[in-house]
């Protein structure tokens, strides 16, 4: 019976993977955006340089670790307020490109 739920669970987890929405980049942008907007920061997309948009494994990664970042902070922390906070978040941003 454990088996069996822990199958079921983990194909569950994986067809929400595949259901999901957008890339793993436009997924960790809009994550990223809706935190910014919780704490009442503007948020500006730059476009990307001509032609479409490519989201290597290595992009998506670094997104949603910074997007995790973000998720963690609190708002004082993104908007400055918080200088322990900002720095932690600083840390964790600087974590994501290693």
């Amino acid at each position: 019976m454990q088996r069996s739920w822990i199958v079921l669970t983990l194909l569950a987890a994986i067809g929400a993977t595949l259901v999901g929405c957008g890339t793993r980049c436009e997924n960790a942008r809009s994550r990223f955006e809706d935190r910014y907007s919780e704490c009442d920061i503007p948020y500006t997309e730059a476009e990307p340089p001509e032609g479409e948009e490519v989201c290597t494994d290595a992009d998506g990664a670094y997104l949603e670790c910074i997007s995790n970042c973000a998720d963690s902070a609190t708002c004082e922390a993104l908007k400055g307020e918080d200088p322990a906070g900002a720095v932690d978040f600083g840390k964790c941003y600087g974590d994501c490109s290693n």
